[in-house]
């Protein structure tokens, strides 16, 4: 036996949905002018009386534009130009996730203590300074001292990448 069952929205959800294609629509309108435009006779585009369709498509326009001798060449220097700033933002991005991942990495207690816990000859900083930590009294010389020595690399590798991270992320906002 077959059981339908009948779904019902509820009315925020539809009103959800209704303004989500509204928005949709307003946001793919010029992209539909646009093509509408290129297919549009040349008497039509320029027609005091715009109408949303065409009744007769024409590519005139489409071999205008490829009749253009240097249309197929700043059509390859566009790719050029956006495979360069694709390189220049990956190099940027790599940049970035290299410093939140060395410093995540150089900080990180849980792994270290997970998986390093029977041989402390492999231990790292944040498990080295267990050692100032003191069932009656807590060593905070030590804790600081050792925290400032594991906190100078971090600023060394910081320093050596932030102008390279910081020119890039400059050199990524168009004037």
């Amino acid at each position: 036996m077959t059981v339908f069952r009948i779904r019902i929205r509820r009315p925020g959800r539809l009103a959800a949905e209704a303004v989500t294609l509204l928005v949709a629509a307003a946001v793919a309108f010029p992209l539909y002018w646009m093509v509408l435009s290129a297919f549009k006779p040349a008497g039509e585009i320029q027609s005091t009386d715009p109408r949303p369709w065409t009744l007769s498509p024409s590519l005139d326009s489409f071999r205008r534009v490829f009749d253009q001798q240097e249309f197929g060449r700043y059509f390859v220097n566009s790719l050029i130009v956006a495979g360069t700033v694709v390189l220049a933002s990956a190099l940027i991005a790599f940049l970035a996730a290299s410093v939140f991942s060395f410093i995540s990495t150089w900080n990180d207690f849980l792994f270290a203590k997970s998986f390093l816990i029977s041989d402390t000859s492999q231990s790292t900083l944040p498990m080295a300074l267990l050692v100032f930590f003191k069932p009656d009294e807590n060593d905070w010389g030590g804790i600081m001292a050792g925290s400032t020595v594991m906190t100078i690399p971090v600023l060394v590798f910081f320093v050596l990448v932030q102008r390279r991270l910081v020119s890039g992320l400059g050199g990524a906002v168009k004037d």
